[in-house]
This record gives C-alpha cells, sequence and structure tokens, in this order.
C-alpha cells in the first residue's frame, strides 16, 4: 500500500508518494472554477485518485498532483513519473482526459466545498 506525503504551502499543495521525490516526467495543466475556496487538500486527493485509476495500467508510473489558488478557480497540475522508462504515447491524453472529465469535475468540487479549505 502506498503511503502518500501532501506539502502544503501558501502557494500550493502538493501530493506525491512518500519516499519518492516529486519530479514531472508528464504534467497537464488545468483551472477548475471555484467560486469559493474548497479545500486544495480534498480536490488533490480526489484527482490523484482518478488519476490513479486511469493510469494503473501503465508500468511504473507515480502519480503526483498539485493544486493552487488563482482569482476564482483552483490551479491543477496533474501528472508525475515513470519509474520504468518514458511515458507512453497516450500518456498525456489519459491524463486530460481524466482532468476534463465533467463528472470528475463536479465530483472534486462537491467533495470539497463540503470540507474545510
Amino acid at each position: 500500500m502506498t503511503k502518500w506525503a501532501l506539502t502544503e504551502s501558501d502557494d500550493a499543495v502538493v501530493l506525491a508518494p512518500r519516499g519518492i521525490a516529486p519530479h514531472w516526467d508528464l504534467a497537464v495543466e488545468r483551472s477548475l472554477p471555484c467560486p469559493t475556496r474548497c479545500s486544495r487538500r480534498h480536490v488533490a486527493r480526489q484527482i490523484r485518485q482518478d488519476l490513479w485509476r486511469a493510469m494503473q495500467v501503465m508500468r511504473g508510473f507515480v502519480p503526483i498532483v498539485s493544486v493552487s489558488w488563482a482569482d476564482q478557480s483552483a490551479e491543477i497540475r496533474a501528472g508525475g513519473r515513470f519509474l520504468c522508462g518514458a511515458a507512453p504515447p497516450n500518456a498525456f491524453e489519459t491524463i486530460a482526459s481524466v482532468l476534463d472529465n465533467e463528472d470528475n469535475r463536479r465530483r472534486w468540487l462537491a467533495h470539497a466545498t463540503r470540507q474545510k479549505p
């Protein structure tokens, strides 16, 4: 079972596996409209779970998620490392599809706004 480290600063929350330095071999960035400051921690955890599910067939993938604030939105950077060579050709599209999925986005916001920021 993987243990996760959550690093929080004034600028961003970064969620990555404990003991593995956050190194981005691949990243996709998106903005998530969030009119009230929802919990960055909870958004990051929800995205990490969905990213893990989508990418688990890609051998050696280690997900990393960063969430920061900008105006009325959460700025997301999702991706990670590939411990077993280069990223497969469809990795970028798979990550983008997780971040662009409207059902995912609604669920992330619903979960994060029920929590304390």
